[in-house]
């Protein structure tokens, strides 16, 4: 059987956030992963981490994920939103 979870390669960092403004955060990661990263405008509200050495690219799936939006990678941009915009 294949494993069909998502492979994470990108560079582990660490974050430690309380209430952060949730856009502001997804933007970080332009910088983090050298990538451009387009925001829907429904994309709203904060979030508060504690992760440790985890991939870049899990971390932004992972806080994209707890606030209900998906991501859709198109080369170098990453697109955010809800995942019925997304298809």
């Amino acid at each position: 059987m294949g494993d069909s979870r998502p492979r994470y390669r990108g560079e582990p960092i660490s974050l430690d956030l309380k209430d952060a403004d949730l856009a502001g955060v997804l933007l970080s990661f332009s910088k983090i992963g050298r990538v451009n990263v387009i925001l829907d405008p429904d994309v709203k509200g904060s979030v508060t981490v504690r992760l440790h050495d985890v991939p870049w690219d899990q971390a932004f799936d992972l806080i994209a994920r707890i606030n209900g939006y998906a991501s859709l990678r198109e080369g170098n941009v990453l697109r955010v939103g809800r995942p019925e915009k997304l298809r």
